[in-house]
């Protein structure tokens, strides 16, 4: 292929990812499959001889978790754009604040899960990809000490997920838009409360 045909369908290919809600929902899903995959012991209860034997995966799980809320609710605010994305992604899409990626995607939650958002923000911005933010004046320990019930962070995750399916799509191949109720599995369904436990 030739590099200007190359280069063409690059551009093509981005705009095709940036625009689709069902890509950021399987980032997202991805992130948290990760997540999901990382030993729990120190997560919720903290157990102190794996912790100091293999250091703790609570900060790298809460970053994933963070992460993965962040993709969702990306691909919620893409399912609302007027405009599609061209060639660079908005400068209002580029930060990690949750809480300012909510208001942007006009989701109401109640004041629990926006005080979780907050608290997830710095998990999001550094805390599990680095060992400290970019400068100091950002460090604040209270920061690296918050606490995350596993259930909380899932209930949380799960909110984000029905949100996004109820306005997102993925594109197949053939470039129709599928729901993505449509689109996912059983088990996922059933997570987000679509399908009876015994379906």
């Amino acid at each position: 292929m030739k590099p200007e045909k190359l280069r063409e369908f690059e551009r093509h290919l981005f705009k095709a990812k940036a625009n689709n809600p069902g890509a950021w929902f399987m980032t997202g899903l991805s992130l948290k499959l990760a997540a999901d995959g990382l030993p729990t012991t120190d997560i919720d209860e903290g157990s102190h001889l794996d912790i100091l034997r293999y250091g703790s995966h609570a900060p790298v799980w809460r970053f994933l978790i963070a992460r993965s809320i962040e993709n969702l609710i990306k691909g919620i605010i893409i399912a609302r754009l007027s405009n599609p994305i061209g060639e660079r992604i908005d400068k209002s899409l580029r930060t990690h604040n949750l809480t300012k990626l909510n208001d942007l995607a006009g989701i109401e939650c109640d004041d629990k899960s926006r005080v979780l958002l907050n608290r997830l923000r710095p998990f999001c911005e550094w805390i599990g990809d680095y060992p400290v933010p970019v400068s100091a004046i950002e460090y604040k320990i209270e920061d690296t000490q918050s606490n995350f019930a596993h259930a909380e962070l899932q209930h949380l995750w799960n909110f984000f997920a029905r949100e996004l399916f109820a306005v997102g799509w993925i594109t197949a191949n053939d470039g129709a838009k599928l729901s993505l109720w449509d689109y996912a599995g059983d088990a996922l369904r059933r997570q987000l409360g679509e399908l009876p436990r015994n379906y």
